[in-house]
This record gives structure tokens, C-alpha cells and sequence, in this order.
């Protein structure tokens, strides 16, 4: 019994990485007792790890298991090293990554069957191990990216495209590029293969002017792919741009491109007339305006309340938005798409929840700016009426009384009391509001 509780807790939590994160009642979670050692990949919270946290521990929630988490930065050898310490610590069982390769695996995992511990590959296959895998369908990817590019682009036989990818066998996204470079030979378009370098795998930013300098001295280059890297694929839009390269010249594809190169959870003419109108509010100046409409009306509390609440908000929409951005294309939510869940309900469901802590980590400093805002106009006798009680009046009374410094002293000391507190009771709320520290 204990053997078949190893298996099915493995395979849940392999299964993870790729379900929508999972909601049971306390009834109905099953004890296993046991203890699983799980590889993640990336750093904590990243865009491309994240999707398996949540999974991962909504499925040791459900089976109340023993969740050891591990984060290798997408190092190969380090993931080699945690598995090899989750193995000395005797789990009931570990998820890998299978980016070391099969080669470097083979040795950890005729110990692991040894030992009797079940070991579940996810994210990269290991062939030849006859190890259970839950993960993307790396090579098939590959396909559908080059398919993609094909069509979308208008590619046709005889152009000319780079591949920047792993083409090392069996090295880490050495199957999507496969997959990749077999469609592209399908349709006769004519390609390079351009290894990346571990370096650049580090550091995408190093991939720039490699990239730039091919585009250079083959400018006849109609598509760049960059099967399976996120973070390569996020520079893209600069690598072009430096190059010189005008819109449509030159066609860009590859896997989890960053939120400066998606528009919003809808894209297109939704965010960009929205963005736009937002800018031209943003560009007003908060303070003149304020100091204008007391010239025009009496001013009073619920007025300034309510033009400030007209404009403070839209410091929060870049926050908001950034996240929906980096969400959308999450696993956890392109399983929900292909459950039939209507836009609606992806966003304040699913996607929100992980969008608040960012937005409550940066409303403390929405209100502090409103607070010193609303101070300031007081201060300069545009705000409440005189001899209103507020901090702005106290501190116009100490700059008239420079013999009285204790009106100045108290005044600074409040603001800066009450500014600092509020900080600290926003990192309270973000960290009780965080789906991430519930799990």
C-alpha cells in the first residue's frame, strides 16, 4: 500500500506543473505521510517557476506530503548536486529536472532504484531511463513554434532564418530546437544554426550582440526563432531595434516572451488605446491641478478626497498590468483557457489573487504620496480652510512662528511616524493577501 501511495504521490506531484492550481476541502486530503523532494528550476517566483510552486503545493496540500523544495537557477550542474543531496536524505520520492542530461542522471538514478525511492522526471525527458515524465511535449513545441512563425510571419521557400538554440545533443532545449529545424527543413526555408552559449543562458542580455552582428552580415535574415529560452526571447525587441531593423522587416518568435512584447491580457487596440488614455491623465501634474480647482471651488475634504482618487489610481495600473502580462501565458492559466473558462473568470479567479501582492506592496506608497500630497496643499493655504486640524496647517503655523520650533518638531515627527507605519502595515497585508505564503 505504501508502494502505491509512493507512486501516486509522485505522479501527482509531477502532474502539477502542468494542472491549474486545485481547491480541496480538508475532508477531502489524503494523509500519505511521506516526504518528496521536488526540483523547480528556476529562482523563487520567477515567471517560468512560479506555475510549479503553486501546483507543486497545492498537490502536497492535498496530499498532506512533506514538500522540499529546490531551486537550481536553471543550472544544470546544480540540479545534478540536489539530486543527489535529495537522494542522501532518503525521500519517498523526487521530481527531477532532466536538464543534466541522461548521461549525468543515469548514475543518481540506478541509486535511486536501488534505494527504492521513486523518481519523477518533469519539464526536460530523460530517454532511455524509462522514467516517468510529466511535462510540455518539448519536441512537438518546437514544431508548433516554427509552424507558427511560418504562417504568421508569411515565411515562403527560399527565405532566409536564424535558429538561436541548444543544438548540443541532448543538451537542455536540444528538443525544441529539433523540432524546430525539422519543420523549417519540411518547408524548404533555408536556416541557420546558431548555438547559444552557457553564458548567455545565464545572462540573456549577452545575446544581443551576437545576434546583432549575425543580422549584420546576413541582412537578408527574414525570421530569428529562439526555441525554449524566455529570457533570450525577451531582448528580441532590442537586438531589432539596434540592428536597425524597421517594423515587419525582420520576425521574432520564441516561447514566454516578457510583457514589454504582449499588450495586456487582451492586447492589441484594447491596451493600446487604454495605455494611452492613462498617460495623457498621467502626464497631468496632481499638485497643480489640485491648487486650480481650490481657485475655482471651496475646497473641502470629500472635494480633494475625490480628485485624488481620480488620478492616485492610476499608479496602481502599471503594476497590475505587468503582472497580467508576465500571468497570462503561465501554465496555470493556459490550463484554465483550455478547461473553457471564460475570460472573466481567468482574470479576478485566477490571475488576480497573484496580481495583489504586487499592487499591495506598492499601495502604501500610493497613499503615503496622497498623504504628503494633501500636506503640501494645506501647507501652501490651498488646501482645507484655515484652522482645519491637519498637518499641513500645523506645519504653516511652525513656519509663522519660527519661535514655537515644537510646532515644527511634532509636525515632522508625525508625518514621519505615520508615513513609516504605514509601510509597515502595507508589508503586513501583502504578506497576509500572498497565495504563495498560504500554500
Amino acid at each position: 500500500m505504501k508502494s502505491l501511495f509512493r507512486g501516486l504521490a509522485g505522479l501527482a506531484m509531477g502532474a502539477a506543473m502542468v494542472a491549474a492550481p486545485l481547491a480541496v476541502t480538508a475532508q477531502e486530503a489524503v494523509d500519505s505521510g511521506m516526504t518528496i523532494y521536488f526540483q523547480l528550476g528556476g529562482n523563487p517566483g520567477d515567471s517560468a517557476t512560479l506555475a510549479r510552486e503553486l501546483g507543486a503545493r497545492d498537490a502536497a496540500r492535498i496530499l498532506k506530503v512533506n514538500l522540499m523544495e529546490q531551486h537550481a537557477g536553471w543550472d544544470p550542474q546544480k540540479m545534478l548536486v540536489q539530486a543527489n543531496e535529495a537522494l542522501a536524505a532518503a525521500p519517498d520520492a523526487i521530481v527531477v529536472m532532466g536538464h543534466p542530461g541522461t548521461d549525468a542522471m543515469t548514475s543518481f538514478i540506478n541509486k535511486a532504484k536501488e534505494a527504492g525511492i521513486v523518481v519523477v522526471v518533469n519539464n526536460n525527458a530523460l530517454p532511455g531511463t524509462s522514467m516517468s515524465y510529466f511535462g510540455l511535449d518539448n519536441y512537438g513545441a518546437g514544431k508548433n513554434l516554427a509552424n507558427l512563425t511560418i504562417e504568421k510571419g508569411g515565411l515562403k521557400e527560399g527565405d532566409k532564418v536564424v535558429v538561436y538554440g541548444a543544438f548540443i545533443e541532448g543538451a537542455p532545449g536540444n528538443d525544441v530546437a529539433k523540432g524546430t529545424v525539422e519543420v523549417l527543413s519540411e518547408k524548404k526555408i533555408a536556416f541557420d544554426e546558431l548555438q547559444w552559449s552557457n553564458e548567455a543562458v545565464a545572462d540573456p542580455s549577452l545575446s544581443v550582440p551576437v545576434l546583432i552582428a549575425y543580422l549584420e552580415a546576413t541582412p537578408d535574415t527574414k525570421a530569428i526563432i529562439v526555441p525554449g529560452h524566455s529570457g533570450i526571447t525577451a531582448v528580441l525587441g532590442k537586438v531589432l531595434a539596434d540592428a536597425g531593423k524597421q517594423p515587419g522587416e525582420v520576425v521574432a518568435s520564441g516561447f514566454d516572451i516578457s510583457a514589454g512584447a504582449i499588450q495586456g491580457f487582451f492586447g492589441g487596440w484594447t491596451d493600446l488605446l487604454l495605455q494611452r488614455a492613462i498617460e495623457i491623465f498621467q502626464s497631468l501634474p496632481l499638485l497643480y491641478l489640485l491648487i486650480i480647482v481650490s481657485t475655482m471651488v471651496q475646497p473641502g475634504f470629500f472635494t480633494l478626497l475625490g480628485v485624488l482618487l481620480l488620478f492616485s489610481w492610476m499608479a496602481l495600473v502599471r503594476v497590475v498590468r505587468a503582472e497580467f502580462l508576465r500571468a497570462r501565458n503561465l501554465e496555470y492559466v493556459r490550463a484554465a483557457r483550455a478547461l473553457g473558462l471564460k475570460n472573466g473568470t481567468i482574470m479576478f479567479k485566477h490571475i488576480l489573487p497573484n496580481a495583489m501582492v504586487a499592487t499591495i506592496t506598492f499601495l502604501p506608497f500610493v497613499l503615503n504620496a496622497s498623504i504628503t500630497t494633501l500636506t503640501s496643499l494645506d501647507f501652501l493655504g490651498f488646501g482645507l480652510p484655515r484652522g482645519s486640524p491637519s498637518l499641513g496647517e500645523l506645519l504653516s503655523q511652525a513656519r509663522n512662528n519660527l519661535n514655537a520650533p515644537w510646532l515644527g518638531v511634532s509636525g515632522f515627527m508625525v508625518m514621519a511616524i505615520m508615513l513609516s507605519l504605514l509601510i509597515f502595515i502595507g508589508e503586513a497585508v501583502r504578506d497576509a493577501f500572498d497565495p504563495r505564503r498560504s500554500a
